[in-house]
């Protein structure tokens, strides 16, 4: 068996395709062009000559760095910011973690130690009283015997018991003025346990479901003075220490004087050539203010460290001033800078944070030293109030409220105003803030950048936020302070209007 052959004419067609094939291969396929092909192309889906083979890699190295662009880059660059922002967020809940185990363990040694103080108080006591009740129960046999002799008629016998009773009783525990032994403390374990119960349900929110809650159902009230003076306010919550009277605070205690109250509130303000500083209660009632000299300082910002008990205050002369809260001055510090027509000073537990000419610098807390400067991106380069909440700053412009992390230094919008008039903004407490525009209305946000609802001032009798009840004329509001701490039950924060005839307006808005 023979395979077949190919006929000669099948032959000859065969080889004249492959000649044409070959011939196709060897030149340009584009065409009218007709030149020797000098490899394939890239873009075009055929052999090219050099001429054209270079053209369309020309137009094959566009296309593909315009899809790039279009398809690759932009996600990249989404994905470059979503890792640099999980990264800053890992850091931080790091961190956070670490302090929070380290103070859980502070807590337990603070709890430890106040469960052993009390604990052995107590058992003190109670040993006392076992003693003095067994040394009692001497004289209490010796009564019984006493009677004893009485009945059976040996009043010689009792005569000798009553003389022997008598004479123990010059040294028995017994007194006229009995000292009720009852300790006060239980009632205090019991109010540090119910504080407890309440401070570990919050932190175990960690959605903040129940203070959302809280805050929606709330129904805010506010309390209102108006004043000439001040400027900047505070609330007051370490005033251990310190004494005053109408005119003076002072750290001795001295004839008319009393201890300042646990929380209240603190304002300071230029009044001619004086500072004015005064302490009110948190119903807005005067406590105590003074005029001090202020040798042609005039403030134009101030903050105060609580944990401290000092009030550090920036002057128009690019100082930094410190004094306690009895207005001694502890030291000066020069060439301060900061931003002229916005000077803004915040604080937290180990900084000073003043704004500057497009940044923010952080100065230590105990030296007054210039440690960092964080710069303000393009969107919060106009900040017009900033405070500090939990490891972030929280700053606002005119349109929106951004919170800028503290370790990552990035900012990230929390809430975007439909008004574009937003003035101040405070912490009110786990992370939820107030921002006030100028309006009259404060906007709750949640710790999750969501609006829980708006508050208007004006019904809640502030009414100098329409118009000054002396001139008739519009408000501009100045400032704003978070008071949280300053009861326990209450989420509040600080309100100073000032009016364009020189008068101001003291706000304590309490939210629940």
């Amino acid at each position: 068996y023979e395979p077949k052959t190919m006929s000669s004419a099948k032959k000859a067609t065969s080889g004249k395709q492959q000649g044409d094939n070959k011939q196709q291969h060897d030149v340009c396929s584009l065409p009218n062009c007709g030149q020797d092909a000098a490899g394939q192309g890239s873009h075009w889906d055929g052999p090219l000559c050099a001429a054209h083979l270079k053209r369309d890699a020309d137009r094959f190295r566009e296309s593909y760095y315009s899809y790039r662009q279009a398809n690759i880059d932009g996600a990249m660059r989404r994905v470059a910011e979503q890792m640099d922002l999980t990264r800053g967020a890992l850091f931080e809940l790091t961190s956070d973690r670490a302090n929070a185990s380290d103070m859980f363990e502070e807590i337990l040694e603070i709890v430890q130690r106040c469960r052993s103080t009390v604990i052995g108080r107590l058992d003190a006591k109670i040993d006392s009283m076992d003693a003095s009740l067994k040394s009692l129960h001497f004289f209490e046999k010796l009564r019984a015997d006493i009677n004893g002799t009485e009945m059976s008629g040996d009043l010689v016998k009792s005569f000798q018991l009553s003389k022997k009773m008598q004479l123990a009783l010059e040294d028995a525990p017994i007194s006229d003025a009995w000292t009720d032994p009852v300790d006060s403390s239980v009632e205090l374990v019991q109010k540090l346990l119910q504080e407890t119960k309440t401070r570990a349900a919050i932190a175990e929110d960690a959605d903040g479901a129940a203070m959302r809650s809280l805050l929606e159902s709330a129904v805010p009230t506010a309390n209102v003075l108006l004043t000439n003076y001040i400027q900047f306010v505070f609330n007051c919550n370490r005033t251990d220490g310190f004494f005053y009277s109408a005119q003076l605070v002072s750290k001795t205690q001295q004839n008319g004087f009393q201890a300042l109250p646990s929380s209240c509130v603190l304002a300071v303000g230029n009044y001619g050539a004086n500072w004015h500083i005064a302490f009110y209660s948190n119903e807005l009632v005067v406590l105590s203010q003074r005029n001090q000299p202020s040798n042609n300082v005039v403030l134009v910002s101030a903050a105060l460290v609580n944990h401290q008990q000092q009030i550090y205050m920036l002057g128009n002369n690019n100082s930094l001033i410190v004094t306690d809260l009895a207005g001694t001055q502890l030291r000066t510090i020069d060439n301060v800078q900061f931003q002229a027509e916005m000077p803004i000073i915040v604080n937290d537990m180990e900084k000073l944070y003043i704004l500057g000419d497009g940044c923010i610098n952080c100065l230590s807390l105990d030296t007054c030293e210039l440690q960092d400067s964080m710069k303000l991106s393009k969107d919060t380069a106009n900040v017009r109030h900033m405070t500090v909440s939990g490891r972030s700053l929280i700053l606002a412009t005119q349109s929106a409220v951004y919170r800028m992390s503290l370790s990552t230094k990035r900012c990230v919008k929390v809430w975007q105003s439909n008004s574009q008039n937003v003035l101040c903004v405070a912490d009110i407490g786990s992370g939820f803030l107030a921002a006030c525009e100028n309006n009259g209305s404060v906007a709750l946000l949640s710790s999750n950048r969501q609006l829980i609802k708006v508050i208007d001032l004006v019904p809640l009798g502030v009414n100098y936020l329409k118009t000054c009840a002396n001139c008739g004329v519009s408000y501009v509001l100045q400032s704003i302070s978070c008071c949280g701490a300053s009861r326990e039950s209450s989420s509040s924060f600080l309100l100073i209007c000032s009016l364009s005839c020189n008068d101001r307006v003291l706000v304590r808005v309490s939210i629940c």
